[in-house]
């Protein structure tokens, strides 16, 4: 069973629709280290490690709603320019090597022949 932390921080990532994948990793990783020094201020108050995420996750509000609004700040213009650049380095990539088997076998056939 995920933890209370876990689980809020899924629900915000499915509303993240306009970060790519290294801003999601940033971005969650800042609110699981909030909600964990807020599980162990509450755990230092004398609060056991599950009731205080429980707490931690409650005092931050609606997952869906923090995260709709943390998706705001992205736009959506550079999510998929990243898309286009990374189709087209791939394509590029599929391309030369097209081109250099075809070079070489062109180069080969004139060379090798007796």
């Amino acid at each position: 069973m995920k933890s209370p932390i876990e689980e809020f921080c899924l629900a915000v990532e499915l509303q993240l629709t306009r970060a790519n994948r290294r801003e999601m990793v940033v971005l969650l990783g800042e609110l699981r280290e909030h909600l964990e020094d807020k599980q162990g201020a509450l755990m230092a108050r004398g609060i056991d490690e599950t009731q205080a995420a429980r707490e931690a996750v409650a005092a931050m509000g609606d997952p869906a709603e923090i995260g709709r609004e943390l998706g705001k700040l992205y736009d959506p213009l550079w999510l998929w320019l990243d898309r286009l650049v990374l189709g087209l380095l791939v394509w590029l990539l599929f391309w030369g090597i097209f081109l250099g088997i075809e070079y070489l076998s062109i180069f080969m056939g004139e060379w090798g022949r007796p």
